[in-house]
């Protein structure tokens, strides 16, 4: 019984992850960011929700996939890095909206953008190339 109910709840897990990963694969932009939106209502009802694009959401769900082996992690993994890789400043920073959202020039560059995108990226790339990319 035991080994039943683990069977079960993986395979409900594999399905949710499989799930998310649909929604994301399916949700991504183009160019390789994953959407952000912004909403004063706490429900977010689509009414009331903005696109506010930004890069930092993109290295957070990069992070987050980059556990799982499926071949839409990789294809949704490529685009994400050519998109923060373009994002990215003069001297290896980030801003917190990407550089074509209009309030991109509203604050500087962005410490905790920064932080995370820089550690995505390098879980993608070996030492020496990341060296050379920073």
């Amino acid at each position: 019984m035991i080994k039943g109910s683990i069977a079960a709840s993986k395979n409900k897990s594999d399905v949710a992850i499989s799930n998310a990963l649909d929604f994301l694969y399916h949700n991504q932009l183009n160019y390789g960011e994953f959407k952000t939106y912004l909403s004063i209502d706490e429900a977010m009802t689509p009414d009331t929700c903005t696109f506010d694009s930004s890069p930092f959401t993109t290295a957070l769900v990069l992070y987050s996939i980059r556990f799982i082996e499926d071949p839409r992690v990789s294809q949704m993994t490529q685009k994400a890095i050519q998109f923060l890789i373009e994002e990215k400043e003069t001297g290896g920073v980030w801003r917190y909206w990407w550089s074509k959202n209009t309030r991109n020039k509203l604050c500087p560059v962005d410490v905790d953008a920064t932080a995370c995108i820089t550690y995505a990226l390098k879980q993608h790339y070996s030492p020496l190339l990341y060296l050379f990319l920073f």
